[in-house]
């Protein structure tokens, strides 16, 4: 977000040459919560002298959004001034980076403000067993997409999973067998689902799934065919071998 469109430019080129694609480029500083609310973009380079609404007040408005709480931001400012960068410290800046901007030192940032993200985002929001999203990134996906099929008047269903005999099969064979089937499931669910699907281990034995662009018959298909992929498991343990029975239910819109 740069009022200097010459500016931004100049820092995707350099971006794109250290390998990076994907860019939302905003000039109109007044448009850029609806276009952080629209991308959801890993890391914001936020220019901060603008007209209208400066950087300082986007940076004040992320900071009260739950969503944009400890997304990364990284100043762009000529301004050398210690009080500038105290304030932006203050309002939650993670880094700084001079302009004219050096195109080493930019990459470096990036890439290491991208790479605590990760570290961070994997800690905060997946599963540390099936590696699957946990339930706080799955409700916000979820309502971004929900947000977006009806923005867009298109389909949207969401498939919720249980364990009936989780307890009963942890009991007798013990809580290794139950993380192993845990996981078993959850690869299931994984190699079932589309890379625009959102499945998510919703706590306990429970997961979730949002499918985009899916009724209610699509989701009740996809479902049937994870129970019997799912039943069709053979577990094995010292005290014997069984198989899972699962409980599912779907809901989709605009129908429900």
């Amino acid at each position: 977000v740069d009022d200097e469109s010459i500016t931004m430019e100049v820092v995707r080129t350099f971006l794109e040459d250290a390998g990076y694609r994907n860019f939302v480029l905003v000039d109109d500083s007044t448009q850029a919560m609806a276009e952080l609310y629209e991308h959801r973009p890993d890391v914001l380079l936020l220019d901060v002298l603008m007209p209208e609404v400066s950087g300082f007040d986007i940076l004040t408005m992320l900071r009260k959004e739950p969503e944009f709480a400890h997304m990364p931001v990284i100043i762009l400012t000529s301004s050398s001034d210690a009080d500038t960068k105290l304030r932006a410290l203050d309002l939650g800046a993670t880094d700084f980076l001079s302009k004219p901007v050096d195109p080493s030192e930019l990459a470096l940032r990036v890439r290491n403000t991208l790479a605590a993200k990760a570290y961070q985002d994997q800690l905060a929001y997946y599963d540390v067993l099936t590696n699957l999203p946990n339930r706080h990134l799955f409700d916000s996906r979820a309502e971004w997409m929900v947000e977006q099929a009806l923005r867009e008047g298109t389909r949207l269903a969401l498939a919720h999973i249980s364990f009936p005999d989780f307890t009963r099969i942890t009991d007798a064979f013990g809580p290794n067998v139950g993380d192993a089937v845990l996981k078993a499931v959850s690869a299931v669910l994984q190699s079932q689902a589309r890379a625009v699907d959102v499945v998510a281990r919703y706590g306990g034995e429970e997961f979730a799934l949002v499918l985009e662009d899916t009724d209610r018959q699509g989701a009740l298909i996809l479902a049937e065919r994870i129970r019997e992929e799912v039943a069709a498991l053979k577990h094995t343990s010292d005290q014997g071998s069984f198989s899972c029975t699962l409980s599912l239910g779907v809901a989709s819109y605009p129908a429900d």
